[in-house]
């Protein structure tokens, strides 16, 4: 695994390492398989909506950190270092010595996870009506799916039940 930031975006960020919105457990799974101490990841959190969270391993472990969001920006536990984007936050942190949520113990981000999936990050959403796209027109389950937090088969089977229960105006959304 090599420290390279090599899948960049049409706008030079690196996304590879986002995984979307996966669970704890399932951020460990992935972290575990790598086996790799400093290799890390970053996922939306399946039970708080809108929070990140950076899972990596140190030292065999698997441990988990918060960002904070707020309308000024994106910081660490208790520093008052903001950054714009998740993006510039995660950049800035590599290679430093971090506290995990849990833990005395310094972890460091070295290794970015690439994900298999094509989760998109909620940043890349919000600029969708550039593109001349209403993401609110797709509906929560496109939505979940679009950002990780749904597989293609539980939005279809959803859909299914949806125009069984409702027909064809229950899809769309008002």
């Amino acid at each position: 695994m090599s420290r390279k930031l090599t899948d960049v975006d049409e706008s030079g960020v690196d996304r590879s390492y986002y995984h979307g919105t996966i669970s704890r457990e399932e951020a460990v799974r992935r972290l575990q398989n790598a086996n790799t101490d400093g290799a890390f990841l970053l996922r939306m959190s399946a039970t708080q909506a809108g929070a990140y969270t950076i899972s990596l391993q140190s030292n065999g472990e698997i441990k988990h950190i918060r960002v904070k969001s707020t309308e000024e920006g994106f910081s660490l536990g208790k520093s008052k270092e903001l950054f714009a984007s998740i993006w510039d936050l995660v950049e800035a942190q590599l290679d430093k010595s971090l506290k995990s949520t849990k833990g005395d113990q310094a972890v460091q981000l070295v290794y970015p996870l690439p994900t298999s999936n094509e989760a998109i990050a909620p940043d890349v959403l919000e600029h969708a009506a550039d593109a001349g796209m209403d993401p609110m027109m797709f509906g929560d389950d496109v939505m979940a799916f679009m950002t990780g937090g749904m597989s293609a088969e539980e939005v279809a089977a959803r859909r299914k039940k949806q125009l069984e229960e409702g027909g064809i105006a229950s899809l769309v959304k008002e």
